[in-house]
C-alpha cells in the first residue's frame, strides 16, 4: 500500500463519526468558546492573553462546525466583508480584490485531543462547500502565522502580503492569503472535491 492511499485510510477512519454542522450568528456559541479555550491553551495561548475567546464579529459570522457525537471538536468561521478582522491588521487588503465582497476565514480551532485527525482540512473544505455556491461573495481571505500559513498555501489559496509580525499574536511572521473565484480550478474545486471524500 503506498503511503499516500495510507495517509487516506487513516483519514477516512480519523473521519468516521465526525458530522459538520453550519451554524450562523450566536447559535451554539457558548460550545464554541468552550472550544477556543481549550485549544488556546494548550497551543496559542497568546491568543487568549490578546484576544480571548469571543469578539464583536462573532455575532454576524457563518460558523463551520465539526463534532464527533454530540462534543465540538472544531470550528472555524466565516466573516463577511466589509468589516472584517483582516482589515486591521493589513489595511490594503480590498485592493487585491478590487473592493469585491470576501469572507473571511478566522478562529480555526480543533480540540487538541483532535489535532491530527484531519479534521482541520475537513472543515476548510466544508467551508468552501458552503460558500462555493454563494456568488455574491468572490471567494475567501485569511491571515495566518507562517505554520498555518503553509496550510492554506497546500490548499491552493495565494500569498499576497506578509509581515514581519503582529503585535498580540504569536511571534512569527503573518501571511495575507486569498482564494478567489479565478482560482476555481486550483483551490475550489480541488477543496470541494475533498469535502466529498469519505462521505
Amino acid at each position: 500500500m503506498t503511503s499516500s492511499i495510507l495517509h487516506r485510510f487513516r483519514q477516512l477512519r480519523a473521519w468516521s463519526g465526525v458530522r459538520f454542522e453550519v451554524v450562523h450568528g450566536g447559535r451554539r456559541m457558548a460550545e464554541i468558546r468552550a472550544l477556543r479555550a481549550r485549544t488556546y491553551e494548550a497551543c496559542m495561548p497568546y491568543m487568549l492573553a490578546a484576544h480571548g475567546v469571543a469578539d464583536a464579529y462573532d455575532a454576524r459570522a457563518i460558523h463551520v462546525l465539526a463534532f464527533r457525537g454530540d462534543r465540538l471538536v472544531g470550528a472555524l468561521r466565516l466573516v463577511p466583508s466589509p468589516g472584517i478582522e483582516t482589515a486591521e491588521y493589513f489595511p490594503g487588503w480590498a485592493a487585491h480584490v478590487d473592493d469585491r465582497p470576501m469572507l473571511e476565514l478566522g478562529r480555526f480551532v480543533v480540540d487538541p485531543a483532535e489535532q491530527h485527525a484531519g479534521i482541520g482540512t475537513r472543515l476548510v473544505a466544508e467551508a468552501i462547500r458552503w460558500a462555493s455556491p454563494r456568488t455574491e461573495y468572490h471567494g475567501l481571505v485569511a491571515f495566518a502565522r507562517e505554520s498555518m500559513a503553509r496550510r492554506f498555501f497546500r490548499m491552493g489559496m495565494r500569498v499576497v502580503e506578509r509581515r514581519e509580525a503582529i503585535e498580540g499574536k504569536s511571534p512569527e511572521p503573518y501571511y495575507l492569503l486569498m482564494g478567489t473565484r479565478r482560482d476555481r480550478a486550483r483551490f475550489f474545486r480541488h477543496m470541494v472535491g475533498l469535502s466529498r471524500f469519505g462521505r
